[in-house]
């Protein structure tokens, strides 16, 4: 009776698994756990479970309490995945690593591993797994979108354009392949190509803020100012901080991001969609006047920084502190 009960908790478990009721599965393999308390395949599923519900932590101790995981791919994978999730980004390097000795022909595993490397900013050895991935597998997108990525994280502005080039060929819907594409293009001072490729985007993504914002800053090199204001208007309405003020400083630090964040981007369940907490971090700065202190974000190559309308308002002095220490005086508004 004790067997057929546990067989009645395995087919319920997973059963509440595959129609995605993850939390009922969490109880159904516990249950099962504590009438089979060796089966690794309860602590397995258990884990897959956990991953689903965002109990990162649970899902690692799950999958690392029996050596039976490395059998399982897709258990690898969460594995993997759920460690970089908790910041044990190493181990997850040592998870793929290892799946990848073990059967060096998946290209699934040098895309996880290379995404666990771009985490940790070793942006040229993730480009070498994407690589590797993609020759084992050209159709591969999300290795394409992460190693386009990539690319523009060392600036190779050149690659990371051919590379999202070759996403759009594959997928000609996909925002953030035209939105990215645009920000290669904007930072090699192509901007009327990345004018073309944010209006692609926006055409994909109506209300991508990020893609107004780009596209009017865009359209200021150009000389084009009254289109520029025109999207910096519509992404006020859009819900972008509504008194803004754009000012250009003579310098710009060493390392330097072009863009406001993908917020507004096409879902996509790749596990290279970007860290928008560590971009926005990147393009923090401090906006000192004569008057007061506040911040800004640097987001544009060119050294345009954008910044609530209060904090500049009626200052005679203005300097902007960037995150290397770098202090420049501000050269002079664009608008407001």
């Amino acid at each position: 009776a004790k067997n057929n009960n546990d067989d009645h908790l395995d087919v319920q478990a997973a059963r509440a698994y595959g129609e995605g009721d993850y939390v009922s599965a969490v109880e159904l393999y516990t249950q099962l756990i504590k009438s089979r308390p060796n089966s690794d395949l309860a602590y397995i599923n258990r884990g897959k479970s956990y991953y689903q519900i965002k109990e990162y932590q649970k899902a690692c101790d799950d999958f690392g309490s029996t050596d039976q995981t490395g059998n399982d791919p897709a258990a690898i994978t969460l594995h993997g995945l759920a460690s970089i999730e908790i910041g044990e980004i190493d181990e997850a390097v040592f998870i793929f690593t290892s799946a990848i000795k073990l059967d060096s022909t998946i290209s699934v595993n040098y895309n996880n591993r290379g995404y666990a490397y771009a985490r940790k900013a070793e942006y040229n050895t993730a480009i070498k797994d994407y690589l590797k991935a993609l020759e084992l597998d050209g159709m591969n997108l999300t290795a394409l979108f992460n190693l386009g990525d990539a690319q523009i994280e060392v600036k190779e502005f050149g690659e990371a354009i051919a590379t999202y080039s070759k996403l759009i060929g594959l997928s000609t819907d996909n925002y953030h392949a035209y939105y990215r594409r645009g920000l290669g293009y904007h930072w090699n001072g192509q901007y009327g190509r990345a004018v073309e490729d944010y209006t692609k985007a926006i055409a994909i993504s109506p209300n991508a803020i990020e893609s107004f914002i780009n596209r009017a800053i865009a359209q200021r090199n150009l000389g084009e100012v009254e289109k520029a204001n025109s999207d910096i208007k519509r992404a006020r309405i859009l819900g972008y901080d509504g008194e803004i003020t754009t000012t250009q400083v003579t310098k710009q630090p060493a390392s330097t991001s072009p863009s406001m964040n993908n917020t507004n981007a096409s879902q996509n369940t790749s596990v290279a969609l970007p860290d928008v907490v560590k971009q926005l971090e990147r393009g923090v700065v401090t906006v000192q006047t004569d008057l007061g202190v506040g911040t800004g974000f640097l987001i544009d190559n060119s050294g345009i920084i954008t910044t609530n309308h209060h904090v500049v308002e009626g200052a005679q002095e203005i300097k902007v502190q960037f995150g290397n220490g770098l202090v420049v005086e501000v050269d002079g508004m664009l608008g407001a």
